[in-house]
C-alpha cells in the first residue's frame, strides 16, 4: 500500500474542497460585499474573490475533483492487490460497508453542513488558500470558461466572465437579515437595526390600512359649529382638526391650529382639501404621494366607499421606523402580565406586538390591527365598563372605556394555549 501521509494528505483537501464547495453554494453576497470594505491587506483579497466568485467555484471544484479522481485511482491500484489474498465478495462487501457507514458521513456530511452554515466564516478564513488554488488552475479555469461560452452560445457570455454582482434582490436582503438574527439574539442594538432593516423589507406589502388610525379614534367637528373649535384644539392638543359635513362619512378637509390666531378670517375659508384613498392601497405609494404634494394627511376609505380611518404621513414612517411621539400619541400602553394566564393590556396594543412578546397566539385578521379592535370586531354593541366578553379560549374584562374606544381590557387564558 502507498504512503498513507499521502492517502491522508487527499482526504483532507477532499475535506476542505467539500467544505469550500459547500460554502461557496450558501455564501451570503451581500454580507461579503461588506466584509469587503474593511481597511486591511485581507479585504483586499476578499474584494478580489468577491469579484469573481463564480470563477473561483469552479477552480475548486476543478480541484475537488481531481484530488477525488486521484484518491480513487490509488485505492484502486492497492484494492487490486488485496483481492488475491481475500474472497472478493466479502471485501467488497467490508469496503461497501466502511465506506457508507464512515467515510461517507465524514466526507459528505459533515462538510456540508459547515459549509452551509458558517459560508462567509469560511470564505473569510481561508481567503490566502483560495487566491492560491486560484492561481494554481488559472490556465485550466480559463479553458474551462472558453469552453463553457462556446458551447452555452445561448447564455450571456458576461455571466461567466464577468462575477461581480452589484444588484441584489429582495431574497438576498431577507437571507442577509436571517444569518446576521442567528448571531445577534443577544445584542439589542444590533437587533434594533436588524428590525429597521426587516421593516423597510416588508414595507412593500404594507396596506394603508395597517397603518391607519381606526374611524373610533378620529377627532372631527361638524362644518356648523366651528365656533367651538378653539375648545376643541385645547381639549385634544391637537395642531389639525377634521371637519365634515352632516356625518364623518363626509370629510371636507382639516383646520390648522395656527388658523386661530387671525380673528378676522372666515374659517370657512381656512379648511385645507384632504384626499380619499382606498384601505387597501400600497403604502409606499401613499407615502410618495404625501412627498410628492406636500401634504400629510389623508382619508381612508373601505371598499363601501365609508371612512375606515384617517392616516399621516408620520403613521407610515412609523412601519419602518417604529413608534414616533406625536401629539396623537398616549404617553404610554400600557401592558402588565399578572401570572401566564393572566394580563391587563391597552386597547391600542397591536395584536402582531402582543403575540410576539407574550406568546398568546390571539388570531391576526386584516379587518383588526389592536387588541381593541380584536373584541370590537367579535362583539355585537359597544361593550362598558365592567363587561366581560368571552372569545375562544380568551376572556376579556372591559376596565377602561371612552366614547368611542377601548381603552384598557384585563386578559384571561381559559385554555391550556399559550
Amino acid at each position: 500500500m502507498d504512503d498513507p501521509f499521502i492517502y491522508g494528505l487527499l482526504v483532507l483537501l477532499l475535506l476542505l474542497f467539500l467544505i469550500l464547495k459547500s460554502a461557496f453554494n450558501s455564501v451570503n453576497e451581500i454580507q461579503l460585499e461588506l466584509d469587503k470594505k474593511k481597511a486591511n491587506y485581507h479585504s483586499k483579497i476578499l474584494s478580489f474573490i468577491s469579484r469573481k466568485t463564480n470563477e473561483f467555484s469552479i477552480a475548486n471544484n476543478i480541484l475537488y475533483y481531481s484530488t477525488l479522481t486521484i484518491l480513487v485511482i490509488l485505492l484502486r491500484a492497492d484494492m487490486s492487490d488485496l483481492f488475491q489474498y481475500f474472497n472478493t465478495i466479502l471485501l467488497l462487501l467490508l469496503f461497501g460497508f466502511v465506506i457508507g457507514l464512515i467515510i461517507f458521513p465524514l466526507i459528505i456530511s459533515i462538510p456540508k453542513i459547515l459549509g452551509e452554515y458558517f459560508p462567509n466564516e469560511i470564505i473569510n478564513l481561508f481567503a490566502v488558500f483560495l487566491i492560491t488554488i486560484y492561481i494554481l488552475v488559472f490556465p485550466i479555469l480559463k479553458i474551462v470558461l472558453f469552453l463553457s461560452n462556446a458551447t452555452l452560445n445561448k447564455v450571456d457570455r458576461r455571466d461567466l466572465l464577468t462575477n461581480r454582482k452589484t444588484d441584489f434582490s429582495k431574497d438576498d436582503l431577507t437571507k442577509f437579515v436571517s444569518d446576521i438574527q442567528k448571531y445577534s439574539l443577544k445584542n439589542e442594538d444590533i437587533n434594533s437595526e436588524i428590525r429597521l432593516f426587516q421593516n423597510a423589507l416588508d414595507f412593500a406589502e404594507v396596506k394603508v390600512r395597517e397603518c391607519m388610525i381606526p374611524r373610533n379614534e378620529i377627532t372631527a367637528i361638524e362644518i356648523n359649529n366651528l365656533e367651538e373649535l378653539k375648545a376643541k384644539f385645547i381639549s385634544t392638543g391637537y395642531s389639525k382638526i377634521l371637519v365634515f359635513k352632516d356625518s364623518i362619512e363626509d370629510i371636507i378637509g382639516f383646520i390648522n391650529s395656527k388658523s386661530l390666531f387671525n380673528m378676522n378670517l372666515d374659517l370657512r375659508n381656512e379648511i385645507k382639501n384632504i384626499k380619499y384613498f382606498p384601505e387597501t392601497m400600497p403604502a409606499n405609494k401613499l407615502l410618495r404621494f404625501f412627498i410628492k404634494s406636500g401634504q400629510n394627511i389623508a382619508a381612508i376609505v373601505d371598499e363601501f366607499g365609508g371612512i375606515s380611518g384617517i392616516i399621516t404621513i408620520e403613521d407610515i414612517l412609523e412601519e419602518i421606523f417604529g413608534e414616533i411621539k406625536d401629539e396623537h400619541d398616549s404617553e404610554d400602553l400600557f401592558e402588565k402580565k399578572l401570572s401566564e394566564k393572566d394580563f391587563i393590556f391597552s386597547g391600542r396594543l397591536e395584536i402582531d406586538y402582543l403575540n410576539e412578546k407574550y406568546e398568546i397566539n390571539i388570531p391576526e385578521n386584516e379587518e383588526y390591527e389592536t387588541l381593541a379592535g380584536y373584541i370590537l370586531n367579535h362583539t355585537e354593541s359597544f361593550p362598558g365598563i365592567k363587561d366581560q366578553i368571552t372569545i375562544e379560549q380568551f376572556r376579556f374584562t372591559i376596565l377602561k372605556v371612552s366614547e368611542t374606544r377601548v381603552d384598557l381590557v384585563k386578559l384571561e387564558i381559559l385554555s391550556s394555549q399559550a
